[in-house]
Order: structure tokens, then sequence, then C-alpha cells
């Protein structure tokens, strides 16, 4: 959980992947979060870009460009976040495909997997520097053998993830 006792959060890190509003899975109740599709536009692409701002100021708190499917993005303020923000989630070429609002005051709850249309609570601060995360290191280890009479040599591994291959 990353809204306990009201304590402010200083950071908050989102999956983006593409999701419509009906697919919105969080707590935070009416009033406190609100999603609206705009257009599909973002279903076949690969990258986004994502603005975040005060909902209250209008603020920039966080902008990138090409933000990649199944990435992860962190949103920081500069010294804690606003109480409310608004992120809006654009194609490359600036449509927009959607727009989310969701509390951040610490006061409201807000759980790790909860999901903001594109966004996907993954980690979140707070002000005394409380960490949590749906992240736990993995490690994975292979070992090649060669079992023929024939020398070889290894010049690239490859592992596949999901809709992804990396480079190991």
């Amino acid at each position: 959980q990353c809204a306990v006792g009201g304590n402010k959060l200083d950071e908050l890190s989102f999956r983006y992947d593409y999701s419509t509003c009906d697919n919105a899975k969080n707590g935070q109740g009416e009033g406190k979060t609100g999603c609206e599709d705009a257009s599909a536009a973002c279903e076949e692409a690969e990258s986004a870009n994502i603005e975040c701002v005060s909902t209250s100021t209008g603020k920039t708190i966080f902008a990138s460009q090409a933000i990649a499917k199944n990435a992860v993005f962190a949103v920081e303020g500069a010294d804690t976040l606003p109480d409310s923000l608004t992120c809006k989630i654009s194609t490359l070429g600036g449509d927009l495909c959607q727009e989310v609002f969701f509390d951040t005051s610490g006061t409201v709850d807000l759980n790790l997997a909860n999901k903001f249309g594109h966004m996907t609570l993954v980690s979140c601060e707070n002000e005394n520097g409380e960490t949590a995360t749906c992240f736990r290191d993995i490690t994975y280890s292979y070992k090649l053998a060669n079992v023929g009479d024939v020398g070889m040599t290894i010049k690239e591994v490859l592992r596949t993830s999901g809709s992804s291959m990396n480079d190991l």
C-alpha cells in the first residue's frame, strides 16, 4: 500500500501498457479518480508520450516522449507530489489517446497494481523514504554446452520475454 497514514508521496512509478478506461482498477472512488478515452490511436503504437501535471495548478510534474509499452517510468515531485495528478497519454504524433486523474495526497487508497487507464502503479516512495514495489530481483543462470564433436563459438544469446527479445 502506498498511501498510509497521510504521508505525502515523493515518487510513483508506473508501467505503461495499453488499456481502456473500462479496465481501470483502483479503490480511490468517485471524484478522486477519473479516466477518459479520447481515441484508440495508442492501441497499435509501440510507444507513447506521457505528461503528468498537478491537477490544481497545471504545473508539469513529468513529461516524457516515447515511453515504450511495458516500460516503467517514475513520476516524482521536486519535494513531494501534489495532492492530485492529471496525466495525458498521446501518440508520438501528438494525438490524445487518454486522460486520467487520480489522488496522490497520501490520504486516499493508493495501492500497488492499481490501474489508471494505460498506467499501472508498480512502486512508490513516501516523504519518509519508505518504499513499496511490485518488483523482485530474479537471477537467471544459463548453461550452454557443446554436446557435439564440432567446435562452436557463441556470438549472441537472446531471451524472449513476452513479446520482446532481449540480448543477454
